[in-house]
């Protein structure tokens, strides 16, 4: 994972103390858009700062919390703060401004109450044991203060970093009719990383007075070590789901960036549960092995991330499942581990936290339908009724991007490239639309199987009447899928031409159609297809069709070009170069072309070519020539052409 960040003032400790997250409480004052923040720091004693050094008194700071720039507009602060923070733009998120600070400098006790935290830009950056500075290139230009410090104006970003482990984790839940279990073998390691940003005050002084979450970020690795999802449930409600939350690891502390405190958290959350959505009642029972592992590298800010995964070693076992239904139904048992950064506790919230992490789930839909309001698949007038069930189990692992900004906890699953997602028609869908219909990180179909007969997957068939277009028939066929078949990917289908091959075409969609065109001999041909599979990979059984005939009788030969003998000479018979001359006239009514004649008996040939077509009502010559002297009798003719109902002609000379 990318890192992660959270924008905070600037100033650094070195020493990180455990603190209550219920300490931090409003204190009541507030207005439109921003509130007061009390934070006591009475119980964490005396702290080093990050400076070159010097060390500062327990103080009871109080944080004033702006939402937006409206609230920015009507917060109780100087001016001279409201016009700084606006200089780079309110951003994204809410910021955090210590009240006696900004106070202080405005009423000129600033430099006895925090002259300690007055420092330059010439000065060393914050830096301790638990994070870093690093300066913005991007930062607003360096002014001077009144007091001749040099002091810009810009955000300025320091970042947390804690190496966290993973661990084993079991967890059982009870649930509808029966358990869902999680043998959690996973262990690994990530570098997590809290980014905050901070402004000084460049009009008077250079002390840090302002802090805000920018992002967080996660990298490491997670191996999956065959941990076992399972789950056995029984169910006949129209839609549940159930979900437990701890986290696995946690880490509280306390960073001061000059006078103002951030409060935060490293935590490692474990959400494991299930999905069920159904139209009937159901049973099922499958458990699946997770092994492989996750390599990333992701940063996650208000709900976005960017980064990459590497999922490639990622297996699940075959499961194997059980399962009875009455109608279309899926069961989808998910483990989710996460990386977060928080900061500012409030009771059992946080003020500001982005993490990332990935759910493990098994999504398993099983299927029956039987009915006759699925499509005419043989164009026979009537519905056919069909009988299918089917299970369809898949696995996937999932990004999924978590957030909070004022407490309100949001969670979006994140679409990466890698996977073409399939949209599924059907309870499946329902699932994965309330999480955004997201294309995972890894996915792949584990088992399938279906039984009945006929089938939804046979396909419903159409064919025109076919053209005769001088020598051969075209068929135009069309083939498409019923309207009640379950998966949104494409279908192969298998057509049977007449000579009994088969050809394969693709209907891109269950609700697109596909054109065949066939040239054959054939005038009439009764038209046969099976559904063979998705390109998703399912195989389908008991899924043939078979349409009636409808090709047309060939067409009446007036509509054609026709060869007729008008006359034949000959000249010399006997001698050498005897020459026989051939009168050929088109009798039919459209042109003949690519024409071409034939001689042959005795030594005759060919001799010259004569038209190469002939239109309605024309007349043309064609001769044969004997090679040699002799006495031969009248040569073999035949003439043929693209357009006449009766190529090849041979008329006797």
């Amino acid at each position: 994972m990318k890192s992660i960040i959270t924008r905070t003032l600037a100033g650094v400790a070195l020493t990180l103390a455990c603190m209550s997250a219920h300490a931090q409480n409003y204190t009541g004052v507030q207005g439109n858009g921003w509130r007061e923040i009390h934070m006591p720091m009475a119980a964490t004693g005396n702290l080093a700062t990050a400076q070159q050094a010097g060390t500062y008194s327990t103080r009871n700071a109080v944080l004033i919390e702006i939402d937006n720039p409206t609230g920015l507009a009507n917060a109780p602060i100087p001016q001279a703060a409201k016009d700084n923070i606006l200089i780079d733009g309110f951003g994204e998120g809410a910021l955090y401004v210590d009240r006696d600070v900004v106070n202080a400098i405005a009423d000129g006790t600033a430099a006895t109450r925090f002259g300690e935290y007055m420092q330059p830009d010439s000065s060393t950056a914050y830096n301790s044991s638990e994070g870093r500075e690093v300066v913005d290139p991007r930062r607003s230009s360096r002014g001077i203060t009144p007091q001749g410090l040099f002091c810009s104006s810009g955000w300025r970003t320091y970042t947390l970093s804690r190496s966290i482990p993973f661990n084993s984790v079991n967890a059982s839940k009870a649930i509808a009719g029966g358990s869902l279990s999680f043998d959690g073998r996973m262990n690994g390691s990530a570098n997590v990383q809290i980014s905050v940003e901070y402004k000084k005050s460049d009009w008077s002084l250079c002390i840090p007075y302002t802090v805000r979450f920018k992002q967080a970020r996660a990298q490491g690795r997670i191996d999956l070590n065959d941990s076992r999802l399972a789950l056995t449930a029984s169910v006949s409600t129209t839609i549940a789901e159930a979900s437990n939350r701890h986290d696995l690891y946690k880490g509280d502390g306390v960073v001061w960036l000059g006078p103002i405190p951030v409060w935060y958290t490293y935590a490692v959350p474990l959400d494991y549960g299930y999905k069920v959505i159904l139209s009937a009642s159901a049973t099922v029972d499958y458990s699946s092995q997770l092994g492989g592992s996750i390599v990333f590298d992701y940063t996650c800010a208000n709900g976005n991330c960017s980064g990459s995964g590497d999922t490639s070693t990622v297996r699940l076992s075959n499961p194997n499942p059980n399962w009875g239904l009455q109608a279309d139904a899926t069961f989808d048992p998910f483990v989710k581990v996460g990386l977060e950064g928080r900061i500012y506790p409030v009771g059992n919230w946080y003020l500001a936290s982005a993490g990332v992490g990935f759910k493990f789930s098994t999504p398993f839909q099983v299927y029956g339908y039987y009915g006759n309001a699925c499509g005419d698949a043989d164009n026979n007038g009537s519905n056919e009724t069909v009988n299918t069930y089917f299970g369809d189990l898949q696995a996937r692992v999932s990004l999924v991007a978590s957030w909070s900004v004022l407490g309100g906890e949001r969670v979006r699953y994140v679409s990466v490239g890698g996977w073409a997602g399939r949209k599924i028609n059907g309870a499946l869908y329902k699932v994965l639309n309330t999480e955004d219909n997201h294309t995972p990180l890894w996915n792949r179909r584990l088992f399938y199987t279906d039984s009945g007969s006929p089938s939804i997957f046979s396909p419903v068939l159409r064919q025109q009447a076919a053209v005769y277009n001088g020598s051969q028939y075209e068929h135009v066929l069309r083939a498409s899928m019923r309207p009640c078949v379950p998966f949104e990917g494409a279908y192969i289908v298998n057509m049977v031409d007449p000579n009994g091959q088969s050809i394969p075409v693709t209907v891109g969609s269950r609700t697109s159609t596909t054109t065949t065109r066939i040239v054959n001999n054939a005038a009439t041909w009764r038209l046969y297809a099976s559904g063979v599979r998705d390109d998703d990979g399912r195989v389908f059984a008991n899924s043939a069709t078979t349409a009636p005939v409808l090709d047309p009788a060939p067409p009446p030969p007036s509509g054609l070009g026709r060869f007729a003998l008008v006359s034949r000479t000959r000249t010399a018979q006997g001698s050498s170069g005897d020459m026989v001359t051939v009168n050929i006239q088109n009798t039919g009514t459209q042109t003949i072309s690519g024409i071409a004649h034939g001689c042959s008996g005795g030594s005759f040939h060919v001799w010259g070519n004569g038209p190469t077509s002939l239109a309605a009502g024309q007349t043309g010559s064609y001769q044969c020539r004997a090679a040699a002297s002799g006495s031969y009798a009248w040569p073999g003719f035949t003439i043929n052409g693209s357009g006449a109902n009766n190529s090849p002609f041979a008329p006797t000379l």
